[in-house]
Protein backbone atom coordinates (compact mmCIF):
# COMPACT_ATOMS: atom_id res chain seq x y z
CA UNK A 1 0.00 0.00 0.00
CA UNK A 2 1.44 3.89 -1.07
CA UNK A 3 -0.38 6.60 0.83
CA UNK A 4 0.46 9.79 -0.93
CA UNK A 5 0.58 12.92 1.22
CA UNK A 6 1.14 16.02 -0.84
CA UNK A 7 4.25 15.61 -3.14
CA UNK A 8 5.44 12.71 -0.61
CA UNK A 9 4.79 9.30 -0.56
CA UNK A 10 4.89 6.56 2.46
CA UNK A 11 5.42 3.28 1.18
CA UNK A 12 4.08 0.36 3.72
CA UNK A 13 1.25 2.69 5.41
CA UNK A 14 -1.08 0.20 6.93
CA UNK A 15 -2.59 0.03 10.30
CA UNK A 16 0.64 1.03 12.60
CA UNK A 17 -0.31 4.75 13.15
CA UNK A 18 -4.03 3.79 14.37
CA UNK A 19 -2.49 0.59 17.46
CA UNK A 20 0.41 2.77 18.01
CA UNK A 21 -2.02 5.92 19.02
CA UNK A 22 -4.29 2.89 21.10
CA UNK A 23 -1.38 1.57 22.67
CA UNK A 24 -0.36 4.93 23.73
CA UNK A 25 -3.87 5.90 24.41
CA UNK A 26 -4.20 2.33 27.02
CA UNK A 27 -0.57 3.24 28.06
CA UNK A 28 -2.11 6.91 29.48
CA UNK A 29 -5.15 5.49 30.32
CA UNK A 30 -3.55 2.82 33.13
CA UNK A 31 0.00 5.14 34.39
CA UNK A 32 -2.91 7.57 35.23
CA UNK A 33 -5.42 5.05 36.61
CA UNK A 34 -2.50 3.47 38.83
CA UNK A 35 -1.15 6.86 39.83
CA UNK A 36 -4.13 8.79 41.24
CA UNK A 37 -5.00 5.33 43.54
CA UNK A 38 -1.70 5.32 45.05
CA UNK A 39 -2.02 9.02 45.21
CA UNK A 40 -5.58 8.38 46.98
CA UNK A 41 -3.78 6.14 49.20
CA UNK A 42 -1.34 8.02 50.48
CA UNK A 43 -3.29 10.88 50.84
CA UNK A 44 -5.81 8.43 53.30
CA UNK A 45 -8.66 8.75 50.78
CA UNK A 46 -9.63 5.48 51.07
CA UNK A 47 -7.20 2.13 52.74
CA UNK A 48 -5.39 -0.26 51.30
CA UNK A 49 -7.65 -3.62 52.66
CA UNK A 50 -11.04 -1.83 50.69
CA UNK A 51 -8.63 -1.03 46.89
CA UNK A 52 -6.21 -4.00 47.13
CA UNK A 53 -8.16 -5.83 44.21
CA UNK A 54 -8.48 -2.77 42.00
CA UNK A 55 -4.40 -2.20 42.65
CA UNK A 56 -4.07 -5.69 40.89
CA UNK A 57 -5.85 -5.33 38.46
CA UNK A 58 -4.67 -2.62 36.86
CA UNK A 59 -0.81 -3.65 38.13
CA UNK A 60 -1.69 -6.55 35.54
CA UNK A 61 -2.93 -4.80 33.13
CA UNK A 62 -0.05 -2.69 32.94
CA UNK A 63 1.95 -5.44 32.60
CA UNK A 64 0.41 -7.18 30.06
CA UNK A 65 0.40 -3.83 28.29
CA UNK A 66 4.45 -3.99 28.83
CA UNK A 67 4.61 -6.53 26.12
CA UNK A 68 3.30 -4.90 23.16
CA UNK A 69 4.86 -2.05 24.07
CA UNK A 70 8.67 -3.72 24.43
CA UNK A 71 7.79 -5.16 20.96
CA UNK A 72 7.38 -2.18 19.62
CA UNK A 73 10.51 -0.47 21.21
CA UNK A 74 12.19 -3.13 19.66
CA UNK A 75 11.10 -2.53 16.30
CA UNK A 76 11.26 0.99 16.53
CA UNK A 77 15.23 0.92 17.34
CA UNK A 78 16.02 -1.67 14.57
CA UNK A 79 14.21 0.71 11.84
CA UNK A 80 16.06 3.85 13.17
CA UNK A 81 19.46 1.49 13.14
CA UNK A 82 18.86 0.41 9.33
CA UNK A 83 17.62 4.23 8.64
CA UNK A 84 21.25 5.41 9.53
CA UNK A 85 22.95 2.74 7.19
CA UNK A 86 20.72 4.15 4.65
CA UNK A 87 21.52 7.94 5.92
CA UNK A 88 24.88 7.44 5.16
CA UNK A 89 24.39 6.37 1.23
CA UNK A 90 21.92 9.20 1.07
CA UNK A 91 24.74 11.84 2.09
CA UNK A 92 27.09 10.66 -0.28
CA UNK A 93 29.47 8.71 2.04
CA UNK A 94 29.05 5.16 -0.11
CA UNK A 95 32.53 4.90 0.31
CA UNK A 96 31.22 3.54 4.24
CA UNK A 97 29.06 0.73 3.09
CA UNK A 98 30.69 -2.72 2.91
CA UNK A 99 28.58 -3.21 -0.54
CA UNK A 100 30.58 -0.33 -2.35
CA UNK A 101 34.50 -1.38 -0.44
CA UNK A 102 34.58 -4.24 -3.08
CA UNK A 103 34.75 -1.82 -5.82
CA UNK A 104 33.84 2.12 -4.84
CA UNK A 105 34.48 3.09 -8.38
CA UNK A 106 31.55 1.31 -10.17
CA UNK A 107 29.53 2.10 -6.94
CA UNK A 108 30.25 6.09 -6.98
CA UNK A 109 27.61 6.00 -10.05
CA UNK A 110 24.65 4.74 -8.62
CA UNK A 111 22.36 7.18 -6.51
CA UNK A 112 20.12 6.06 -3.72
CA UNK A 113 16.70 8.10 -4.78
CA UNK A 114 14.25 7.01 -1.65
CA UNK A 115 14.54 4.10 1.11
CA UNK A 116 12.27 3.11 3.45
CA UNK A 117 12.33 0.64 6.30
CA UNK A 118 9.10 -0.68 8.06
CA UNK A 119 10.20 -3.25 10.67
CA UNK A 120 6.64 -5.03 12.31
CA UNK A 121 7.03 -8.10 14.68
CA UNK A 122 10.74 -8.82 14.19
CA UNK A 123 10.09 -8.89 10.49
CA UNK A 124 11.71 -5.79 8.28
CA UNK A 125 10.38 -4.64 5.07
CA UNK A 126 12.79 -2.43 2.93
CA UNK A 127 11.79 -0.80 -0.21
CA UNK A 128 15.24 1.20 -1.62
CA UNK A 129 15.15 3.45 -5.43
CA UNK A 130 18.24 3.54 -7.09
CA UNK A 131 19.83 5.69 -9.65
CA UNK A 132 22.02 4.00 -11.85
CA UNK A 133 23.54 3.75 -15.84
CA UNK A 134 21.23 1.05 -18.18
CA UNK A 135 23.95 -1.77 -18.21
CA UNK A 136 25.28 -1.11 -14.55
CA UNK A 137 23.33 -3.50 -12.59
CA UNK A 138 23.04 -6.99 -13.74
CA UNK A 139 21.14 -9.99 -11.89
CA UNK A 140 24.41 -10.88 -10.22
CA UNK A 141 25.27 -7.89 -8.87
CA UNK A 142 21.46 -7.65 -7.41
CA UNK A 143 21.52 -10.53 -6.05
CA UNK A 144 25.15 -10.28 -4.41
CA UNK A 145 23.19 -7.12 -2.77
CA UNK A 146 20.42 -8.94 -2.07
CA UNK A 147 22.47 -11.55 0.16
CA UNK A 148 24.60 -8.98 1.90
CA UNK A 149 21.81 -7.10 3.23
CA UNK A 150 19.98 -10.27 4.19
CA UNK A 151 23.23 -11.37 6.51
CA UNK A 152 23.15 -7.44 7.35
CA UNK A 153 19.75 -8.14 8.92
CA UNK A 154 20.64 -11.13 10.81
CA UNK A 155 23.13 -8.51 12.54
CA UNK A 156 20.66 -6.23 13.31
CA UNK A 157 18.44 -9.36 15.17
CA UNK A 158 15.77 -9.22 12.44
CA UNK A 159 13.92 -13.16 11.82
CA UNK A 160 12.90 -11.94 8.17
CA UNK A 161 13.68 -9.19 5.65
CA UNK A 162 11.48 -8.68 2.54
CA UNK A 163 13.93 -6.42 -0.12
CA UNK A 164 11.98 -4.27 -2.81
CA UNK A 165 14.75 -2.83 -5.11
CA UNK A 166 14.01 -1.18 -7.93
CA UNK A 167 16.12 0.52 -10.64
CA UNK A 168 15.60 3.89 -12.42
CA UNK A 169 18.40 3.44 -15.25
CA UNK A 170 19.39 6.41 -16.76
CA UNK A 171 21.73 7.21 -19.91
CA UNK A 172 23.96 9.87 -20.69
CA UNK A 173 24.78 11.49 -24.01
CA UNK A 174 28.10 13.29 -24.62
CA UNK A 175 28.13 15.91 -27.33
CA UNK A 176 31.43 17.12 -28.41
CA UNK A 177 32.10 20.14 -30.75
Amino acid sequence: MVAVFGRGTVAGLTNQIAEGSFLLFLANLIGITVTSLVVFLLQRYGSFRTCWRNLLVWLGLLGLLSLPLSSALHDFSVRQQMDAVFAHVKAGRLKRVAVAQGNPRLWSKVRLMYSNVSVVDNKAMLDLVLNAPEDFLNQSLMNSLNQRMLERAKEFGLDDLDINISVIPNRVYKFDN
